[in-house]
Parts: structure tokens; sequence; C-alpha cells
């Protein structure tokens, strides 16, 4: 669970962003996400053993993946603002940790997350329209 104590610290370290109410949702949502896929993207090879911790099974591991999921949606929520629905929400939700994953095990990029998940992010807001 130390490793994964060492994951949630950096995504917590990572800047709350300020969005101009007169940005568009997509442009305020590519921003965060972006800022939260990047978080550790300067260390592949501690991602990958933090991903890998961060899947234990442990009461202090739950606890751990509780508070990532609760500051993603936080983070999600915000940026989208008004335009906020629980489907695109949760949605956005599962291809961070699908994206971030994949990324932690080695199969993307963690560079190449943020236009993945952007691309994602336009085609859920375009469906719930």
């Amino acid at each position: 669970h130390l490793l994964a104590e060492v994951l949630w610290r950096r995504m917590e370290a990572v800047p709350a962003l300020s969005h101009d109410g007169g940005d568009a949702p997509m442009e305020r949502l590519a921003e965060e996400l972006r800022a939260v896929a990047l978080f550790m993207a300067d260390d592949p090879r501690l991602a990958a053993a933090c991903t890998t911790a961060l899947l234990g099974s442990g009461p202090e591991v739950f606890s751990l993946r509780a508070r990532f999921g609760a500051e993603l949606h936080r983070r999600i929520a915000g940026a989208l603002g008004d335009a906020a629905d629980e489907g695109v929400l949760r949605g956005l939700e599962l291809a961070w940790s699908g994206a971030m994953l994949w990324a932690g095990m080695g199969h993307m990029s963690f560079e190449d997350v943020p236009a993945a998940l952007a691309q994602t992010a336009r085609l859920l807001l375009q469906g719930a329209r």
C-alpha cells in the first residue's frame, strides 16, 4: 500500500486548475484531463509499480482508490460545470481509470493519455446532447 500512497500523493499534488467561465466545457475538460493524466508521466517505472500496488485488496489501498475516485469526480464535474451529466461523468471516470491502467502497464504512453481522453470526452458529450 506504500506505493499506492506514493501515487496518491502525486495525484494530490496536481495543482487545482482555475477555469475561465468563458471557456467551453470541452476546453475546460481537456485541460483537467490533461492535468490528471500526466502526473506520473515523468517516471513510467514508478507509475507501473504504483499501478500494480493500487490494484491491491487491502483496506488501505481500498481507501486510496476511493480518494482517487472522489478527486477525479470533483475535477471532471467542476470542468463540466452546468454541462455535467451523470452518464458522461461516469464514462469519463471509467475512461480515465482504463487509460491510466493501460499506461501504467506500458500499453500506451502517459503522454498519449490526454488526447485519448479528450477524444472520448468529445464522443460522450456529443452523445449526451
